[in-house]
């Protein structure tokens, strides 16, 4: 049985997650999703995904679990750094979930092709 994640994050302390939870948390009522863990931080994009909330999901996470995140700009600054990302989440067998665009980064042909352009794009 999977287990389900949401990551939450914005750069500023005047900002909150609560915009981004809302449509979070539809679209994992809509895929059945539940219960699923929140996760929510207030750090700057710049900041490596690994030494966030961030990198410690991405460790507890395993093979088929889920990790919804709103936006890949949630993830990190630049395609590259979203590359990376996707590439330790494919390599533990992690599904992404973009709950705005309802992207799929499942290690499919048309997720790594995605990844791909992150990777040219950097």
């Amino acid at each position: 049985m999977p287990s389900y994640f949401g990551y939450l994050r914005v750069s500023k302390d005047r900002q909150d997650v609560e915009s981004q939870k809302l449509g979070l948390l539809e679209y994992a009522n809509r895929h059945g999703f539940a219960p699923m863990t929140l996760i929510a931080e207030t750090v700057s994009r710049d900041t490596n995904w690994k030494g966030r909330e961030l990198g410690a999901l991405l460790d507890r996470a395993g093979r088929g679990d889920v990790v919804c995140t709103p936006e890949f700009t949630r993830l990190a600054a630049t395609p590259g750094q979203v590359f990376t990302f996707l590439e330790a989440a494919a390599a533990k067998g992690v599904v992404l979930h973009i709950t705005k665009t309802g992207t799929i980064m499942d290690g499919s042909m048309q997720s790594q092709l995605l990844a791909a352009a992150f990777s040219m794009a950097s």
